[in-house]
């Protein structure tokens, strides 16, 4: 039982910095501190970072939580030792937050990098700010997701 708390706290730990992380940035830039420049010097590079930014979100936002639903049978519930299957769900459970921090950090970068112009960057980091909700870790379903249901 101890290190179900372990890895939930940790869970809990990477969870909140990857959603501060972007958030962050974004105030820092609107006050000025922080300024992130893409090598945009036309309208057509512009958009060449706009389509990346909503292929990135449409690729990593249903891989989070598609997929991760997808493997968590035959990895984590699939597995006798409770401290194997912790161990795999944690490293599941990160890539899944490191997905959509990828493309929440990026599309908010995008917004910030052509003064605010960016209209599906800023809309594609809302996106993965709201795929976030449906990732938070806590006791109750980390246990339903490994199956230690009482």
């Amino acid at each position: 039982m101890r290190e179900l708390h372990k890895t939930v706290r940790t869970l809990q730990v990477i969870f909140t910095l990857f959603i501060v992380l972007p958030l962050l940035y974004a105030a820092l830039s609107l006050a000025g501190v922080i300024h992130f420049v893409f090598p945009a010097g036309d309208v057509a590079s512009r958009y060449v970072y706009d389509v990346c930014g909503v292929l990135a979100t449409l690729l990593f936002v249903p891989l989070s939580l598609k997929l991760f639903s997808k493997l968590l049978q035959p990895m984590v519930r699939g597995e006798n030792q409770l401290l194997r299957a912790l161990r795999r769900y944690l490293w599941l459970s990160v890539a899944r937050l490191a997905m959509l921090f990828v493309a929440a950090s990026y599309n908010i970068a995008l917004y910030f990098s052509v003064d605010c112009e960016s209209a599906a960057g800023l809309l594609c980091f809302c996106i993965c700010l709201l795929s976030f909700a449906f990732c938070v870790p806590t006791m109750t379903r980390v246990r339903a997701d490994i199956g230690l249901e009482d």
